[in-house]
Protein backbone atom coordinates (compact mmCIF):
# COMPACT_ATOMS: atom_id res chain seq x y z
CA UNK A 1 0.00 0.00 0.00
CA UNK A 2 2.85 2.41 1.15
CA UNK A 3 4.26 2.12 -2.48
CA UNK A 4 1.02 2.57 -4.36
CA UNK A 5 0.83 5.94 -2.70
CA UNK A 6 4.05 6.63 -4.15
CA UNK A 7 5.85 6.12 -0.40
CA UNK A 8 9.78 6.11 -0.73
CA UNK A 9 12.71 5.97 2.23
CA UNK A 10 12.69 9.70 1.82
CA UNK A 11 8.97 10.90 1.98
CA UNK A 12 7.94 12.00 5.28
CA UNK A 13 4.73 10.45 6.46
CA UNK A 14 1.91 12.34 8.94
CA UNK A 15 -0.26 10.56 10.96
CA UNK A 16 -3.29 11.18 13.23
CA UNK A 17 -6.39 9.11 14.22
CA UNK A 18 -9.02 9.36 16.83
CA UNK A 19 -6.35 9.36 19.38
CA UNK A 20 -2.74 9.83 20.41
CA UNK A 21 -2.28 6.94 20.84
CA UNK A 22 -3.90 5.31 18.20
CA UNK A 23 -1.88 7.77 15.71
CA UNK A 24 1.27 6.56 17.91
CA UNK A 25 0.96 3.20 17.34
CA UNK A 26 1.09 3.82 13.45
CA UNK A 27 3.84 6.01 14.56
CA UNK A 28 5.82 3.09 15.91
CA UNK A 29 4.81 0.49 13.37
CA UNK A 30 6.28 2.87 10.65
CA UNK A 31 9.18 3.46 12.46
CA UNK A 32 9.71 -0.26 13.69
CA UNK A 33 8.73 -1.22 9.42
CA UNK A 34 12.62 0.79 8.64
CA UNK A 35 10.68 4.23 8.32
CA UNK A 36 12.52 7.42 9.44
CA UNK A 37 10.58 10.57 8.52
CA UNK A 38 7.41 9.64 10.56
CA UNK A 39 5.63 12.37 12.23
CA UNK A 40 2.55 12.64 14.55
CA UNK A 41 0.14 15.48 14.23
CA UNK A 42 -0.70 16.56 17.63
CA UNK A 43 -4.43 16.97 18.16
CA UNK A 44 -5.18 14.63 15.21
CA UNK A 45 -7.68 16.25 12.70
CA UNK A 46 -9.39 18.15 15.18
CA UNK A 47 -6.17 20.19 15.91
CA UNK A 48 -5.95 20.41 12.19
CA UNK A 49 -9.47 22.07 11.58
CA UNK A 50 -9.25 24.66 14.60
CA UNK A 51 -6.16 25.62 12.99
CA UNK A 52 -7.90 25.99 9.49
CA UNK A 53 -6.35 23.02 7.34
CA UNK A 54 -8.41 21.72 4.97
CA UNK A 55 -10.68 18.94 4.89
CA UNK A 56 -11.05 16.35 1.94
CA UNK A 57 -14.82 15.45 1.53
CA UNK A 58 -16.66 13.13 -0.97
CA UNK A 59 -14.77 9.90 -2.37
CA UNK A 60 -11.05 9.44 -1.80
CA UNK A 61 -9.25 10.11 -4.64
CA UNK A 62 -5.51 9.33 -4.86
CA UNK A 63 -2.95 11.29 -6.03
CA UNK A 64 -1.24 10.62 -9.19
CA UNK A 65 2.07 8.87 -7.90
CA UNK A 66 4.69 6.73 -9.22
CA UNK A 67 5.00 3.14 -7.35
CA UNK A 68 7.61 3.66 -5.22
CA UNK A 69 10.24 0.26 -6.21
CA UNK A 70 12.72 2.35 -3.89
CA UNK A 71 10.84 1.49 -0.58
CA UNK A 72 11.92 -1.92 0.96
CA UNK A 73 11.00 -2.79 4.58
CA UNK A 74 12.05 -4.80 7.36
CA UNK A 75 10.69 -5.31 11.08
CA UNK A 76 12.70 -4.96 14.11
CA UNK A 77 13.75 -1.06 13.85
CA UNK A 78 12.03 -0.04 17.00
CA UNK A 79 13.26 -1.58 20.35
CA UNK A 80 10.72 -4.17 21.49
CA UNK A 81 10.56 -6.96 24.26
CA UNK A 82 9.24 -10.54 23.92
CA UNK A 83 7.16 -11.86 26.61
CA UNK A 84 10.04 -14.54 27.87
CA UNK A 85 12.39 -11.63 28.09
CA UNK A 86 9.70 -10.34 30.11
CA UNK A 87 8.83 -13.13 32.64
CA UNK A 88 12.47 -12.56 32.94
CA UNK A 89 13.14 -9.18 33.65
CA UNK A 90 15.81 -7.95 36.23
CA UNK A 91 14.77 -5.56 39.12
CA UNK A 92 17.10 -2.56 37.27
CA UNK A 93 14.67 -2.55 34.84
CA UNK A 94 11.90 -0.01 34.98
CA UNK A 95 8.58 -1.64 33.82
CA UNK A 96 5.60 1.00 32.92
CA UNK A 97 1.62 -0.44 32.57
CA UNK A 98 0.51 2.40 30.42
CA UNK A 99 -3.39 1.06 31.07
CA UNK A 100 -5.50 3.17 32.97
CA UNK A 101 -5.40 3.09 36.91
CA UNK A 102 -8.56 0.38 37.28
CA UNK A 103 -6.86 -2.27 35.12
CA UNK A 104 -3.42 -1.65 36.83
CA UNK A 105 -5.11 -2.25 40.14
CA UNK A 106 -7.14 -5.34 38.95
CA UNK A 107 -4.14 -7.16 37.56
CA UNK A 108 -0.37 -6.52 36.12
CA UNK A 109 2.57 -7.89 35.10
CA UNK A 110 4.79 -7.99 38.50
CA UNK A 111 6.81 -4.86 39.49
CA UNK A 112 5.16 -2.78 37.15
CA UNK A 113 4.85 0.83 37.89
CA UNK A 114 1.05 2.69 36.55
CA UNK A 115 1.10 5.59 34.38
CA UNK A 116 -1.57 6.10 32.47
CA UNK A 117 -1.26 6.89 28.27
CA UNK A 118 -4.13 9.11 28.80
CA UNK A 119 -2.41 11.45 31.28
CA UNK A 120 0.02 11.94 28.70
CA UNK A 121 -2.92 14.06 26.37
CA UNK A 122 -5.57 17.14 27.29
CA UNK A 123 -9.23 16.58 27.08
CA UNK A 124 -8.82 18.31 23.70
CA UNK A 125 -6.77 15.02 23.02
CA UNK A 126 -3.52 17.42 22.22
CA UNK A 127 -0.40 16.29 24.16
CA UNK A 128 0.66 17.62 27.41
CA UNK A 129 3.55 19.86 27.10
CA UNK A 130 7.51 18.95 27.22
CA UNK A 131 7.47 20.04 30.87
CA UNK A 132 4.15 18.32 31.94
CA UNK A 133 5.14 14.97 30.28
CA UNK A 134 8.63 15.17 31.51
CA UNK A 135 7.31 15.42 35.24
CA UNK A 136 4.61 12.89 34.64
CA UNK A 137 7.76 10.51 33.91
CA UNK A 138 10.05 11.60 37.07
CA UNK A 139 7.22 10.63 39.28
CA UNK A 140 8.12 6.94 38.12
CA UNK A 141 11.41 6.95 37.19
CA UNK A 142 11.98 6.59 33.71
CA UNK A 143 14.66 9.55 32.79
CA UNK A 144 17.14 7.91 35.21
CA UNK A 145 16.19 4.36 34.65
CA UNK A 146 18.98 2.38 32.88
CA UNK A 147 16.04 0.21 30.94
CA UNK A 148 12.53 0.97 30.66
CA UNK A 149 9.92 -1.28 29.15
CA UNK A 150 6.24 -0.06 28.56
CA UNK A 151 3.34 -1.81 27.71
CA UNK A 152 -0.40 -1.57 28.22
CA UNK A 153 -3.73 -3.71 27.28
CA UNK A 154 -2.53 -4.35 23.03
CA UNK A 155 0.47 -2.13 22.23
CA UNK A 156 -1.66 1.29 21.35
CA UNK A 157 -1.31 2.81 24.73
CA UNK A 158 2.07 1.74 25.32
CA UNK A 159 3.07 3.19 22.09
CA UNK A 160 1.94 6.82 22.99
CA UNK A 161 4.70 6.34 26.63
CA UNK A 162 7.70 5.42 23.69
CA UNK A 163 6.54 8.42 21.41
CA UNK A 164 6.73 10.36 24.65
CA UNK A 165 9.81 8.84 26.08
CA UNK A 166 11.62 8.92 22.94
CA UNK A 167 11.03 12.86 22.58
CA UNK A 168 12.63 13.35 25.97
CA UNK A 169 15.73 11.55 25.27
CA UNK A 170 14.90 7.45 26.42
CA UNK A 171 14.62 4.89 24.38
CA UNK A 172 12.07 2.19 25.81
CA UNK A 173 11.40 -1.27 24.78
CA UNK A 174 7.96 -2.02 24.20
CA UNK A 175 6.33 -5.27 24.87
CA UNK A 176 4.12 -5.64 21.94
CA UNK A 177 1.80 -8.44 23.15
CA UNK A 178 1.55 -6.04 26.59
CA UNK A 179 -1.69 -7.61 28.82
CA UNK A 180 -3.36 -9.75 26.25
CA UNK A 181 -0.31 -12.02 25.73
CA UNK A 182 1.11 -11.76 29.38
CA UNK A 183 -2.56 -13.26 30.68
CA UNK A 184 -2.52 -16.24 28.13
CA UNK A 185 -0.26 -18.12 30.56
CA UNK A 186 -1.55 -19.38 33.68
CA UNK A 187 1.89 -19.63 35.22
CA UNK A 188 2.20 -15.99 34.39
CA UNK A 189 -1.04 -14.91 36.09
CA UNK A 190 -0.02 -16.70 38.77
CA UNK A 191 3.28 -14.86 39.19
CA UNK A 192 0.80 -11.69 38.82
CA UNK A 193 -1.57 -12.75 41.75
CA UNK A 194 1.58 -13.66 43.93
CA UNK A 195 4.20 -10.89 43.16
CA UNK A 196 2.00 -7.58 43.17
CA UNK A 197 3.82 -4.18 43.29
CA UNK A 198 6.97 -5.78 44.51
CA UNK A 199 10.17 -3.23 43.73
Amino acid sequence: QLRAWGVDPDTELVVYGPSPALAARAWWTLRWAGLDNVRVLDGGLKAWVLHGGPVAQGDFVPRARTSSERLGLSGGHMPDISVDEVNTLGGEVLLIDARDEASFLAASIPRAVNLAASELWTPSSTLRTTGEIRELYQTVGALNAPTVVVYCGGGVLSALSVLTLSALGVTPRLFVGSWSEWNKSPARMARSASERFLT
